[in-house]
């Protein structure tokens, strides 16, 4: 199993992976031969937050024992110095009065089961709680780029492709955008072509294609792309211009 929380700590750009991060509280734990080793958390949501969309509402759950999400699961236990790192599959989800739920699988690597010993969610006594960093995984063991996954989903509704590389392209040709550059460089007419050379050179690529690419040396350019289009998008809004890219 990789140690990808080492690297996400060194590497900010790894967070595109995370699928979900958030505290979790323990409700019950099972093992069985016939059902294995089996966790239900409870998904501990803050009150800004308690209209949102359950956040495992578009992974896939295990139908027949085939299929289901599978996740690296970084756990660190509240108020306690447990730290687990285990290989998850993802069950079942749903909602109750008392708040959003989550069924995992677990395999039966460890000696133990590694939940049977935590304090269970009751009425007056609260659950053993844990802060956990969920990332995806495929069949090739592979991390789910998790950006990648909402700009396809994007599409899927919208019919519109949101990839970077896109909105870059409909920022240069945005005749807002050139009235932007020409407070850099009043004396130069801005066009697309224009527009879209300073993009490039500005960002060190030679192509708009290389801002969707996965590559470390992409990583810079991507930043630096979100920080001008945030500049541009400010500097929209200060002049009251309505801001839809």
């Amino acid at each position: 199993m990789s140690n990808w929380i080492d690297e996400l700590l060194v590497d900010k750009s790894v967070t595109k992976y995370i699928a979900f991060i958030g505290e979790l509280e323990f409700m019950r734990a099972s093992e069985s031969d016939s059902a294995g080793r089996t966790v239900r958390f409870r998904i501990v949501v803050p009150p800004d937050l308690q209209e949102r969309a359950h956040p495992f509402k578009k992974a896939t759950r295990r139908r027949r024992g085939k299929g289901g999400s599978r996740y690296e699961v970084g756990f660190a236990q509240v108020d306690g110095r447990q730290e687990l790192l285990l290989e998850m599959v993802l069950l079942n989800w749903g909602s109750t009065p008392q708040g959003d739920w989550v069924d995992l699988a677990l395999d039966f690597t460890a000696e133990k089961h590694p939940f049977m010993g935590c304090t269970r969610a009751a009425k007056d006594t609260p659950g053993t709680r844990w802060m956990a960093t969920f990332v995806e995984k495929d069949d090739s063991e592979a991390l789910i780029n998790q950006e990648k996954v909402e700009r396809l989903e994007t599409v899927r509704k919208t019919g519109r492709n949101q990839t970077l590389s896109n909105v870059a392209r409909v920022m240069t040709k945005n005749p807002r955008f050139h009235e932007w550059l020409r407070e850099f460089e009043e004396d130069t007419d801005w066009t697309t072509k224009d527009a879209d050379d300073w993009l490039k050179a500005t960002l060190g690529i030679t192509s708009k294609a290389d801002l969707d690419s996965d590559g470390p040396e992409a990583v810079r350019a991507i930043s630096n792309f979100h920080k001008i289009r945030t500049k541009f998008v400010e500097w929209q809004e200060a002049h009251g211009y309505e801001t839809e890219q």
